[in-house]
């Protein structure tokens, strides 16, 4: 390999290219690996023109780690002196003893949700709100639920109703979130509603990508409480804050934890790896594991090994040499942006380019023509494999969408293979990566593809538009009903 001692082609990013554009961020180009000191692997962090297409790339704007995409903190007094590794061990710790948020309350099934709704509906339209309550602890009573619980559906119910329909309000009395279940078809809005819940909850769940991992190490490196990050949009720095001045990536997302846990696993198998890299004995496998674990921190140079031909026994002693004199991080923060790109390569998580944008209008539009409401009371029902399956069925093969190099896909195969068993074996982490990029598109943005088949019309939430809500008159000559105290 071809690269000075005093230049690691992992790190540092000291001009501009556009190779992250491209999902191999060049590392197999031939003319860039054979050149001494190449720049391999560098994200376009300087100005240059952006054409129409590329301002769907997600990592626009993101600024190198000595820039705080956050403003800074109010001091702490209780930090006061605390040096930047100590403050930014203190944020990962608050990231792992973070707790995803109540998403919901215990789960009630679609049936038996809607005959409470039916049972509500009957009795609430038009009633003073005291009288609503009353009625609708009642019916909780007689279906087995708890009744603030049921309230509470009811009135979420009851706005998506009304949202959708935009059906006037003919009374001022009781609550209108309950008076829209009136006339309304609560079987379909029963499913249409717990299943958008279901979807809303996977999607706080959703996998990390790249421009989630950058932005989250930016915070970790700043030391920006967990409790801001999850809330206050990223700010982007420089000429491309123009184009997307802030990212929203890491809002009320519950799966950064899951994110931050594999990269302490990348860690500990990269150090562990290492150790064992210094007495192994030269196997057939071994130079295939050494450049594994070479990957896990220095993917850019694993990538120069691979095309060089450094993958058998001669190229053992390459890699001794190589280990020898490139850092090996001890904790998040030694890991570069191209270490966390190779963690996406491994999984099949997104890397927020724009050609990830156009696949995934394709994948949608495929799901939207092959799709039916089945899928929609699978999710209602709690079904969390009804995407995946809708998937399998209907969304386009790789092949379809993304036409790279062969003879690069296959490098980059045996490198996220090579660097999966070095997880594995040092660091007991077993990778189920995506099947496909489709799949990989659900697993970032789950909600997003199934979005029409959950937007009903509204003759289909009130099928008879002559059923309204009863009105001031009628309200006035009917006795209110008779409910326990």
């Amino acid at each position: 390999m071809n690269t000075p001692a005093g230049r690691d082609p992992d790190l540092g990013r000291d001009r501009p290219t556009r190779t992250l554009g491209h999902r191999d961020w060049d590392y197999f180009t031939r003319t860039s690996a054979d050149r001494p000191g190449a720049d391999l692997g560098q994200p376009p962090w300087q100005p240059r023109p952006i054409t129409r297409r590329e301002r769907h790339d997600r990592t626009l704007g993101i600024p190198t780690r000595d820039i705080s995409m956050w403003p800074d903190p109010p001091t702490d007094p209780a930090h006061t002196g605390s040096t930047r590794p100590t403050a930014s061990q203190q944020v990962i710790d608050e990231i792992a003893q973070l707790t995803p948020a109540d998403q919901s309350q215990p789960a009630i099934g679609v049936t038996v949700l809607a005959a409470a709704l039916t049972d509500v509906a009957a009795g609430v339209a038009g009633q003073p709100t005291t009288v609503q309550n009353r009625h609708i602890d009642a019916v909780a009573a007689g279906h087995g639920i708890d009744p603030g619980q049921l309230r509470t559906l009811s009135a979420h119910i009851g706005t998506m109703i009304a949202k959708s329909t935009r059906r006037p309000a003919v009374t001022s009395i009781g609550k209108a979130a309950f008076n829209a279940l009136h006339g309304a078809n609560l079987r379909l809005a029963t499913e249409t509603y717990l299943a958008r819940r279901q979807l809303a909850v996977a999607a706080r769940m959703s996998e990390p990508d790249l421009p989630r991992l950058m932005i989250l190490m930016n915070g970790i490196v700043h030391a920006v409480p967990a409790s801001v990050m999850l809330t206050v949009p990223a700010r982007s720095h420089g000429p491309l804050a123009a184009i997307r001045p802030e990212h929203r990536d890491l809002i009320a997302w519950d799966g950064v934890t899951r994110a931050t846990d594999h990269l302490h696993h990348t860690v500990a198998a990269a150090m562990r790896g290492r150790r064992w890299l210094a007495r192994a004995r030269p196997t057939p496998d071994t130079a295939a594991l050494a450049i594994g674990v070479l990957h896990l921190t220095h993917p850019a140079t694993a990538a120069q090994l691979v095309t060089g031909g450094a993958t058998g026994h001669a190229g053992l002693t390459t890699i001794h040499r190589l280990i020898d004199r490139l850092p090996c991080p001890t904790d998040l923060t030694g890991l570069s942006d191209q270490a966390l790109k190779a963690a996406c390569d491994r999984n099949g998580w997104l890397l927020g380019t724009a050609e990830e944008h156009t696949q995934r209008r394709i994948v949608e539009r495929h799901i939207s023509t092959g799709l039916d409401d089945t899928i929609r009371r699978r999710l209602a029902d709690g079904d969390t494999t009804a995407l995946a399956g809708a998937l399998l069925a209907h969304a386009p093969t790789d092949a379809d969408l993304d036409h790279a190099d062969l003879d690069q896909q296959q490098r980059l195969q045996f490198l996220t293979a090579a660097s999966g068993e070095a997880l594995r074996r040092f660091a007991g982490l077993t990778l189920r990566p995506h099947t496909s990029r489709a799949e990989a598109i659900a697993g970032r943005f789950p909600e997003r593809p199934l979005r029409h088949l959950l937007t009903v019309s509204a003759p289909q939430l009130v099928p008879d538009r002559s059923v309204e809500a009863p009105t001031a008159s009628v309200i006035g000559s009917r006795p209110a009903p008779e409910l326990a105290p």
